[in-house]
């Protein structure tokens, strides 16, 4: 059992980062994620989990673009709220 909570540790905590998506004034999205990778140095790449049918996925594939932000711990509230909500219910408050 010592291995497993030692496995568990090196992979916890994590940052915590937004993924933004959409273009501002149309279609807009933000998902929490906890499993972003750097790929590559040149150049500079990462990887990011996403879900086939999540809103994060189809507005990359839209607009061709993605931001990903770092949080710090000052806006853990912040992540929370878009890490519990689905961009598809919650969209339009994202606009006001």
């Amino acid at each position: 059992m010592k291995e497993v909570r030692d496995f568990y540790l090196l992979l916890h905590p994590r940052p915590a980062y937004v993924i933004g998506s959409g273009r501002w004034g149309e279609r807009v999205n933000f998902m929490a994620a906890s499993w972003v990778s750097p790929v590559g140095e040149e150049p500079p790449s990462l990887i990011v989990a996403l879900g086939k049918e999540s809103l994060t996925l189809e507005l990359i594939e839209i607009y061709g673009e993605f931001t990903v932000n770092v949080i710090p711990i000052s806006l853990v509230e912040e992540l929370y709220y878009v890490g519990s909500r689905s961009g598809r219910d919650e969209g339009e408050l994202l606009h006001d």
